[in-house]
């Protein structure tokens, strides 16, 4: 009722949360001595009395807290690998099937990337050994870039979702359940 009574623009996004679905945050069982995070009141906040940036900040710390209320972000994804004069091409599609708490960060720029870092793309229905013929064909010459060294934000980042980056599930799941390397206090000390 706060948030509603702080900013009534987000009614319809209010009517999408489900106050009784808990996400990690409300796990306390790994919480080792006084731990106080950001912690929401019954009191609504003024927006008009806060700087743009503070503002802006708000939005984000409601937005990440609204999110863990609000359904699974789903979406189809496809792979369709081709082959021309013996050369394997592949081309992947994704099509959202339900915004989920999505709707909460999106903006008009945002566009998808793929895990490849190539831009989401919707691809037509398919079928196995159907033929496809190439309308146009660009050849580039590019170099791969390394990866970007990491600075403190990135690091703290790549602590917290490393899970995505090992291939054995069992490990990469535990890593989930643990919100990453370290805790909030040792990574906060990189």
């Amino acid at each position: 009722d706060a948030l509603k009574r702080t900013d009534p623009a987000i009614d319809e996004t209010l009517r999408l949360i489900d106050p009784q679905q808990r996400s990690r945050a409300w796990n306390d069982k790994k919480i080792t001595g006084p731990h106080h995070g950001i912690i929401p009141t019954l009191e609504p906040a003024n927006l008009s009395a806060m700087s743009e940036k503070e503002r802006k900040v708000y939005e984000l710390i409601r937005a990440h807290f609204l999110a863990q209320f609000m359904p699974t972000h789903e979406y189809d994804r496809t792979v369709a690998t081709f082959e021309s004069n013996a050369v394997p091409l592949q081309a992947v599609g994704r099509r959202i099937v339900a915004q989920g708490w999505k709707i909460l960060f999106s903006s008009s720029s945002e566009e998808e990337v793929d895990e490849s870092g190539g831009r989401s793309q919707t691809l037509p229905m398919l079928q196995a050994g159907s033929r496809c013929d190439i309308q146009d064909l660009q050849l580039k010459a590019q170099k791969t870039e390394p990866p970007k060294p990491y600075t403190e934000g990135t690091l703290i980042k790549a602590m917290k979702t490393i899970a995505k980056l090992v291939k054995d599930p069992r490990l990469a799941q535990k890593l989930k359940e643990t919100t990453g390397i370290g805790t909030e206090a040792t990574r906060a000390a990189t």
